[in-house]
């Protein structure tokens, strides 16, 4: 039945007045009270128990509202419905103590929520089960859409409450009221049965029975009971169409048998973890999976845009036999490109905790998190087994150069994470010394897309932040000007920004003044919601407030930080402290405050230490981890005893990884760290409290601020997140930062720093090519464009005896030697494809694939890029041979002719490690310090003489990082964390990048003008030691074995004396004694994978159970020969339920203790045989 236009226009009227962006002075006072009240306040003093009510009825007529606009499917009903919910959050818990009101409110609230498109504020309000025993629990776990909780409560509801068989008395009111829950639990189990194995055979019947509950209750003088009834019955209507049930159906057409049996394992994994409700994002990015092609998906972050590339790659690698052999012949890979080592290691922790579990057969799932080489851990890399390859882009970028295009001929599918990183940030040094992150992606990017749209492979670009590019990013990945992205404004969770203010007394309060990027004023009035008291006063700290304002600051920092972990309700809840400088002494600083300046103080409760033997485990595996590294007289294992999680970007990804599990699975709830965790790491966090605006010394920006603030509100954590800057009142007392704080707010309002600028659509080669006239016509004086051209034609740059002062890389042929690289990239592999086109063709491809060529850059810089590229084959770097060991190294040329004359040299001083799994500990040290100091003679990997603001030697870090047992020339606990970042950045990243250029070139020398795959069994035709492929492995994990390298690369032992010891073991057993040479990684392998258990397996009893019953039902006529059952245990045995509940049989036996309401087993009667039987639902 159409809406009337009248009730249209009442309830757009509604919509007007009560849900438009800023809040009401009455909203915004239930916002306050709440506020204060959640936080263990009294709340406002002048509340009064009739605005209560008011609030009530207004979200109740927020609702009709809603209802009526969304059944003339106008986009105002989200709105309608999202303010009701937030009104019905908002209310204050009952002073009468009645608990079925508070009950009612927070399932309307989830109610409303859901159908306002908001499912994870709906998780998020009602976590916390209602009292034991009630059914209103059922229906908590199905408007969360935690379907496999809904079961059990289901279960719990049948045990205590028989189905009731019998005609009500209809004047009795207690039967009626059982007849209607039993109707409704009974609709649900058969919605839950849908969500579990896709059976819709009833599904109808069940609609219409929530439906039919709805009208019988129309009628009763509960209005509220009648309201959840029929939000209850159109939201499960939503849920049927927006499933990934329901979504994904027909899709096993378009997959191999293994692709079918791994989608619905995917499916029945969502189900066991609380995500087979897809989100709009994820509806979105799952409609356009459906069609052909790549696409961009721009959502906020926290939307779902993970779980659409896990479909993605799903389709990918279990595609249909002739749709995804390669063809080179062998199974696909799908690369997944992320831009730090950090979100790396989360997305390969998340990829394999789903992948691995979807399919018998073998998926390789890793992590390739830095250097540009190729080293024992990708070496199976050229299996044929179908992987998929978490990688950095300089990673992705060796794989291209060591692997080449027939080993980019299996690539089906590129997952491009972060992919506003291609933006230019501005940074021209950086930019012309080709350490440009955003250059790096572009060069990679136009590359690959140039070869993976002429193979109809797949990319799928993903950003949280790509506010004013999405349609160039669009345009990008598909070549195609005119295409659309994928891009849904769906936020998960309210965006809170506000400061928290404290005075010298180090008494606290919090003023709000965005919420969704809109100002947080009362309507009518400049005030903002604030809450006093909040944090008890901040206890004295003397002598702090000497250090200025960002040190006499940090004692309150680190107090709020810890009382908002752990509330004054005893809630606990995920901070971040956000240290953009000086992370160190902030560290120290903490410390001090905890074990002297607060030891006799009572400070919250915020840790206490885990209590289940999964994250003893955990807790105790991060613990040794990181006493190895840090030693346990470091800030970072003293703090992490105390329950605080300190990460920064020096870290090793094995490390992170485990720190960040800690505070994914709630084992730590206090985070410090730098701005490593704000570039797409995602972690559980409700408040992100901000120390400085300043970074690096400059002011913060507000595209900066905005996605440190997206890291507040994770969904499923909480329905909001808050984002505080810590600030001194008065506001004298720091002027500048309260300065560059009101900046922020008023730029994130009007968005004029991240939409419509065009800087933000400058690409870094573009920008680049800009840059290189700009520095030649600084050098000549000249301005002639003739000239300029014919400077382009004729210029070298890689004569090593010129690299000095003049190699500035701000010069014109610094630039130059920046944009060769990627020329000179692409002319070999060019040559290497053997494409049947000119070279002008093949390089105006180029170009069209390129960033630049999508946001508008003139033909004068395409002119410059063809007319270079032209150059590099024809007249500056004419012989093939030099080209492609050039291309190799992965340098610019300037240092690849560096490398290339230092090859000779370097090569005569590895040879000898052939005999290197023999030698000593101090000859193993000098033959790695060897390779070491010569890779480091070349300009670019050169070692600074400091780490930090210290001198160093760096021989003396090198032989601390590589002996952890005796750690020689150990700096002490204070410089410790300084010296991980030396070896992070010079030997971790610098050496690795360096030995694997000469690796490169060695591998191109003994491959010559073959075009095959490299291959692990190639190694012996470099003529190089075996010694020389582990060395970048020795240097990333600080040991000198190589066998314990690999344990830890594999995270097989937590601790490099743990992989020492146990590696001992290897050189004593069989397996080393195979081949000819000890350090084989395949026999290394061989013996890792046959004697070193894993240090955590996933325990399932797979064991079937079978029980003899009797039939509690007539089955005569029956066609149907096996049902689905639930067991409901009971004195005198089992009793066999179906989903809507009827007793189908009886067992006189028990089911085994956690087996009965474990989803993880599947239930089946046999009729026939009068049995029934379990298997695995995984």
């Amino acid at each position: 039945m159409s809406t009337s236009t009248s009730a249209i226009r009442w309830a757009e009227g509604i919509r007007e007045k009560h849900a438009g962006q800023q809040l009401s002075r009455l909203i915004a006072r239930l916002y306050s009270h709440h506020t204060q009240v959640r936080a263990g306040q009294p709340g406002l003093s002048s509340w009064a128990d009739a605005e209560a009510k008011a609030r009530l009825d207004e979200a109740v007529i927020l609702i009709d509202a809603g209802l009526t606009l969304r059944e003339d499917e106008n986009a105002g009903s989200r709105d309608c419905l999202r303010r009701a919910a937030e009104l019905l959050e908002w209310l204050p818990p009952s002073k009468s103590g009645n608990q079925d009101s508070d009950t009612t409110h927070l399932l309307l609230s989830a109610a409303a929520y859901q159908l306002a498109g908001y499912p994870a504020r709906a998780y998020s309000i009602i976590k916390i089960p209602f009292k034991i025993g009630s059914h209103s629990n059922i229906l908590r776990s199905f408007l969360r859409g935690m379907f496999h909780e809904v079961e059990a409560e289901i279960l719990n509801y049948w045990t205590m409450f028989a189905r009731v068989e019998e005609e009500p008395d209809h004047t009795d009111l207690s039967q009626v009221s059982r007849l209607v829950i039993d109707e409704t639990v009974s609709a649900l189990g058969i919605v839950t049965a849908f969500a579990r194995w896709g059976d819709d055979d009833r599904l109808e019947a069940a609609i219409d029975k929530l439906d039919a509950v709805r009208a019988m209750l129309v009628r009763g003088r509960d209005q509220l009971s009648w309201l959840l009834a029929k939000l209850t019955s159109v939201f499960a209507k939503d849920f049927v169409r927006s499933s990934l049930r329901t979504l994904l159906r027909g899709w096993e057409s378009s997959l191999s048998p293994d692709g079918g049996h791994a989608l619905e394992q995917y499916v029945r994994l969502a189900y066991t973890t609380g995500r087979c409700q897809a989100w709009p994002s994820q509806r979105a990015g799952i409609n356009r999976l459906l069609k052909e092609g790549s696409f961009a998906l721009c959502t906020p972050t926290g939307s779902g845009k993970t779980s659409v590339a896990e479909l993605a790659i799903l389709q990918s690698v279990f595609g249909r036999a002739e749709a995804s052999l390669s063809s080179v012949g062998h199974e696909p890979i799908a690369i997944y490109l992320v831009p730090s080592k950090a979100l790396a290691a989360e997305v390969e922790g998340k990829m394999s905790r789903i992948f691995r579990r979807l399919s018998k057969r073998r998926v390789v799932i890793t992590g390739l998190y830095g250097g540009s080489d190729w080293g024992p851990a990708d070496a199976w890399l050229t299996s044929p087994d179908p992987a998929v390859l978490i990688c950095t882009y300089e990673k992705g970028e060796a794989l291209m150069r060591f692997l080449g295009p027939q080993f980019m001929g299996r690539v089906t599918l590129i997952v491009l994470d972060e992919a506003h990183s291609i933006r230019f940030d501005g940074d021209y040094i950086k930019l012309a010394k080709a350490d440009s992150r955003a250059f790096r992606l572009e060069s990679l990017g136009m590359r690959l897309l140039g070869i993976l749209h002429a193979s109809n492979a797949r990319v799928i670009a993903l950003s949280a932040v790509a506010t004013g590019i999405e349609r160039s990013l669009q345009s990008w990945v598909t070549n195609r000007p005119e295409g659309e992205p994928v891009a849904v404004d769906y936020r998960s969770t309210r965006q809170l920004i506000g400061k928290l203010l404290v005075n010298k007394a180090g008494d606290f309060e919090i003023h709000y003044d965005l919420l969704d990027r809109a100002r947080l004023q009362f309507q009518g009035s400049t005030d903002t919601p604030y809450v006093q008291n909040t944090i008890p006063k901040c206890p004295p700290a003397p002598g702090w407030d000497q250090g200025g304002v960002e040190v006499s600051l940090r004692p309150p920092l680190l107090w709020a930080g810890m009382h908002l972990a752990r509330d004054g309700n005893g809630t606990s809840r995920g901070v971040l402290i956000s240290v953009n400088q000086n992370l160190g002494t902030f560290a120290k600083d903490c410390l001090k405050l905890l074990t002297e300046t607060w030891a006799g103080l009572k400070v919250p409760d915020f840790f206490r230490p885990p209590n289940t033997a999964e994250m003893v485990e955990l807790f105790e595996r991060a613990r040794l981890a990181c006493g190895d590294i840090f030693g346990q007289d470091s800030c970072e294992y003293r703090l992490l005893e105390r329950g605080i999680v300190m990460h920064h970007g020096g870290m090793p990804p094995s490390l992170g990884r485990l720190l960040v599990a800690l505070v994914t699975d709630g084992v730590v709830n206090l985070v410090i760290a730098t701005s490593t965790l704000s570039e797409g790491v995602n972690l559980p966090l409700e408040v992100v409290l901000i120390q400085s605006l300043l970074r690096s010394g400059k002011e913060m920006s507000a595209a900066e601020f905005a996605n440190l603030a997206g890291r507040a509100g994770r969904p499923g954590v909480s329905s909001e997140g808050q984002t505080l800057v810590l600030l001194r009142k008065p506001e004298k007392e720091n002027w500048l930062t309260w300065k560059r704080y009101n900046e922020l707010i008023a730029e994130l309002v009007t968005k004029s720093s991240l939409l419509g600028s065009e800087n933000l659509k400058v690409s870094p080669l573009a920008e680049l090519l800009t840059f290189l006239y700009g520095q030649w016509s600084n050098l000549t004086g000249s301005q002639d464009v003739a000239s300029f051209h014919d400077w382009l034609e004729r210029t070298a740059v890689d004569d090593v005896t010129s690299i000095g002062a003049a190699s500035d890389a701000l010069t014109a042929e610094g630039v130059l030697d920046t944009l060769d690289s990627l020329l000179l990239a692409a002319v070999v592999e060019l040559e290497q494809a053997n494409a049947l086109t000119t070279a002008e063709d093949a390089l105006k491809k180029l170009w069209q694939h390129s960033f630049a060529a999508h946001v508008g850059s003139s033909d004068q810089l395409r002119d410059i890029f063809l007319r270079r590229g032209l150059a590099i084959g024809n007249t500056v770097y004419t012989d093939r041979r030099r080209r492609r060991n050039l291309y190799r190294t992965g340098l610019p040329p300037r240092s690849a002719s560096e490398l290339l004359a230092l090859y000779p040299a370097i090569r005569e001083e590895a040879l000898p490690g052939t005999d290197y799994a023999k030698w000593d500990k101090p000859r193993r040290l000098k033959y790695v310090t060897t390779m070491v100091g010569l890779i480091g003679r070349i300009k670019r990997f050169e070692f600074a003489a400091k780490a930090s603001r210290s001198k160093v030697n760096w021989q003396n870090v090198l032989a601390w990082w590589l002996d952890p047992e005796k750690k020689p020339y150990d700096p002490g606990p204070d410089r410790r964390a300084d010296w991980f970042k030396y070896v992070s950045h010079h030997f971790y990243y610098l050496f690795s990048w360096g030995i694997g250029s000469f690796i490169g070139v060695a591998s191109a020398e003994a491959q010559g003008e073959g075009q095959s795959v490299w291959q692990l069994e190639d190694w012996v035709r470099t003529g190089l030691p075996w010694s020389v492929f582990w060395l970048k492995e020795l240097v990333a994990w600080g040991t000198l074995d190589p066998a314990a390298a690999y344990l830890l690369s594999k995270g097989l032992v937590p601790t490099r004396v743990q992989a020492q010891s146990l590696a001992a073991a290897y050189y004593r057993s069989e397996w080393a004694r195979e081949g000819e040479d000890a350090l084989d990684p395949r026999s290394i392998r061989k013996w890792a994978e046959a004697e070193v258990t894993p240090l955590t397996q996933v325990a399932q009893s797979l064991e079937s159970i079978v029980s003899d019953v009797n039939l509690d039902e007539d089955f005569t006529g029956e066609e149907q020969e096996r049902w689905r059952v639930l067991p409901i245990q009971s004195e005198s045995g089992t009793h066999w339920i179906d989903p809507a509940g009827f007793r189908l049989a009886t067992s006189a036996s028990p089911v085994p203790e956690g087996e009965a309401a474990s989803p993880a087993k599947d239930f089946q009667l046999s009729v026939p045989r009068a049995k029934v039987e379990s298997s695995p639902y995984l």
